[in-house]
């Protein structure tokens, strides 16, 4: 019969120890990064008046990103008119 490694049983349940240290780290730090996101979405939502969630960050993103680059543009050609026009 073999006969059990008391130090390899302890190294083993150093490492188990360690191991659910850090992942108790890590789901810590991953419910404070959802409220932090799931705040500044309620914040953008206030802001633009459009409800802004994880799931459509993106997309509103997006959309907010070309609705600037387009009054851009429309500025920039009013703008050009005008000094064609001094």
């Amino acid at each position: 019969m073999d006969k059990v490694d008391i130090q390899r049983i302890r190294k083993y349940n150093e490492e188990l120890t360690e191991q659910k240290r850090k992942a108790s780290d890590i789901r810590a730090r991953l419910e404070f990064n959802k409220g932090e996101l799931e705040r500044l979405c309620k914040e953008l939502t206030e802001e633009l008046g459009v409800e802004v969630t994880p799931d459509n960050i993106e997309v509103v993103y997006k959309q907010a990103l070309e609705k600037v680059s387009s009054t851009l543009e429309v500025g920039e050609e009013i703008l050009n008119r005008v000094r064609g026009e001094i």
